[in-house]
């Protein structure tokens, strides 16, 4: 074979073994500290989710949580994990959204209603354990809550819950979620299907507005 053309199909060879490598880390999945717990369910593989999106609370130079965008299995879980000893004041700006986002005479009022209670009451949990605990304890643990709007094609719920976070490679993990139970010791307030959905696409919208329709695309049809 002339040198010429088999130095060019050695480097039309290598050229293609490189497209094959770029190519298969632009579709390479999240790295395996992405994945995390979704709700109460033990911890294991079925129960992991990947987060898509992350946005700091209330910015990226004043971290006291974040919003995170999560996949599961049809559909999408809008989560704000806080942790921050400022949890009251953070919590009650979230109340005042849900407020003004559904005010009076509006259609998910009453779900709001509820949402805004139930955060209440998870806030007054965390914050009585908190006050319970010695001076010295006190320094060194910073109050959390998650927040979870699951919107999937076989469940739509609002979970509140006390998470247990991990660090991996720098970023805090949830590793289990205790749940906290209302008044009537259960565990789930009662929602609207489409309450949960309204207010998980208002978070997306108010978080990530540039991927609103990307992310949208991933939740399953709006029922009836």
């Amino acid at each position: 074979m002339d040198a010429g053309l088999s130095t060019m199909t050695s480097l039309v060879r290598a050229l293609a073994v490189l497209l094959l490598l770029v190519m298969g880390f632009a579709f390479t999945p999240p790295p395996a500290h992405a994945a995390e717990k979704v709700d109460g369910a033990p911890a294991e593989p079925g129960a992991r989710a990947n987060w898509i999106a992350r946005a700091y609370v209330p910015d990226d130079e004043t971290r006291l949580g974040e919003v995170r965008v999560l996949r599961v299995e049809g559909g999408l879980v809008v989560r704000t994990l806080l942790y921050s000893n400022l949890l009251k004041r953070i919590v009650a700006e979230i109340e005042i959204k849900a407020e003004e986002g559904w005010p009076e005479g509006s259609r998910y009022r009453e779900d709001s209603r509820r949402y805004v209670d139930a955060l209440a009451r998870a806030r007054s949990t965390v914050w009585a354990r908190w006050r319970a605990l010695g001076n010295r304890e006190r320094g060194e643990r910073t109050q959390t809550l998650v927040i979870d709007f699951i919107v999937t094609a076989t469940r739509t719920a609002i979970e509140i819950g006390v998470p247990e976070l991990v660090v991996d490679d720098g970023e805090r993990q949830v590793s289990e979620i205790e749940l906290l139970a209302d008044d009537t010791d259960d565990t789930h307030e009662v929602y609207s299907d489409a309450f949960v959905r309204a207010e998980a696409l208002r978070i997306i919208a108010d978080q990530f507005p540039e991927r609103v329709p990307a992310l949208t695309q991933e939740l399953p049809p709006a029922g009836e």
